[in-house]
């Protein structure tokens, strides 16, 4: 005799299955969505679908560490902020503002949550963030045929600034402590506009740290990175 369902008997039993279908029915809506904005970033980007099992476990470990309702639980927002994540932690080249570009958020809202998704796994932290910024330092330095003066002349600025640059991307950092480096080679004649496209990033981004914050500070003089 086949065993019937056994069907809930009080309206208190009917609500919690209607909570509990709720909530499947809503992952399920969730993981759905973030696989397809996955899919779109990632060909938009042309970057390789393989990495999206890597992403999507990433971001199903963030959204359930979320409080409800808190905005970037919303796959359109978490996605775009998982993939920065996963490139940076990969240590794959991207360029940030193509990402922000096709993101489905504004900038102010990238930036403020930025670096709250880093923290969140702990090998991503103040070391790894310095050896991919040096990594990319001696990329630069090998292409433009500076020497390993020049990058351990870096390395030590790196070091110097980094509790006042710590908080901006990594990029800009690497950038930004190439710029300070090519000021003080006597013979280099690269000038920021090369700097910026090889790491790219803006320029106006990257005057501004120079002119704001690490001139003053180093006394240095950033004529000799103008632009002929």
């Amino acid at each position: 005799m086949a065993t019937e369902k056994r069907v809930p008997q009080t309206l208190q039993g009917f609500k919690r299955e209607d909570r509990h279908n709720y909530k499947y029915v809503r992952r399920k809506l969730v993981l759905e969505t973030a696989r397809k904005e996955v899919s779109r970033i990632l060909n938009c980007l042309n970057l390789p679908l393989s990495l999206k099992p890597i992403i999507i476990e990433t971001f199903t470990n963030i959204h359930a560490t979320l409080h409800p309702g808190t905005k970037y639980r919303v796959p359109e927002k978490l996605v775009p902020l998982t993939t920065f994540f996963i490139l940076k932690q990969q240590k794959i080249s991207f360029n940030e503002a193509d990402l922000l570009e096709i993101a489905l958020l504004s900038k102010k809202e990238f930036e403020a949550f930025k670096h709250q998704i880093l923290d969140f796994n702990p090998q991503y932290q103040k070391q790894t963030r310095k050896k991919y910024v040096l990594h990319k330092i001696l990329a630069f330095a090998e292409h433009f045929k500076l020497g390993m003066i020049f990058f351990y002349r870096s390395k030590l600025l790196l070091y110097e600034l980094w509790d006042d640059a710590k908080e901006i991307d990594d990029d800009i950092i690497a950038g930004l402590v190439a710029s300070i480096s090519v000021i003080k080679e006597s013979e280099s004649n690269i000038n920021l506009s090369q700097i910026c496209k090889w790491f790219e990033i803006k320029e106006i981004v990257l005057r501004n740290m120079l002119e704001k914050k690490i001139i003053k500070k180093l006394s240095l003089s950033k004529g000799k990175l103008e632009n002929p």
